[in-house]
């Protein structure tokens, strides 16, 4: 029975470090492309991590300010090979989309009214962490 837990043991650690390695590695990316978009001048906030499957969405809101632009900007770990990301205005208008196929997303748009906007993410091929930034000037 000792050597049933232990090899159970075993395996949750293993597993716990590969997911923990996915998200450490999703999170850096998410660290380098933060820097990039404050040296462009943008102030980064609402970062949000999530795993997400095969296929599967999940759908952040946010009240945005007319008179500003925006970046979206989501990055995968290496299990993730396509992920989008969609932004809809109060009204599920869509305003601005991603549409290739890598495990990074980035979407610019101008907020031309102040209200809440939704941020739909998806995952068209792979699973895995990723992090999503807003950022805005």
């Amino acid at each position: 029975m000792k050597k049933i837990v232990i090899g159970f043991m075993v395996v949750m650690i293993t597993i716990l470090n590969l997911y923990a390695g996915n998200v450490n590695e999703a999170r850096a990316k998410a660290y380098i492309y933060s820097r990039l978009m404050q040296r462009a001048g943008y102030t980064v906030g609402a970062v949000k991590g999530e795993y997400l499957s095969n296929g599967n969405s999940i759908t952040y809101s946010r009240y945005l300010y007319s008179g500003n632009n925006y970046v979206v900007i989501g990055a995968g770990d290496e299990t993730v090979s396509d992920l989008d990301v969609m932004v809809y205005d109060s009204n599920w208008h869509e305003v601005a989309s991603d549409n290739d196929t890598s495990n990074a997303t980035a979407v610019k748009f101008y907020a031309t009214h102040s209200g809440t906007y939704h941020f739909v993410t998806k995952m068209y091929s792979g699973h895995g962490y990723f992090f999503q930034l807003l950022g805005w000037k």
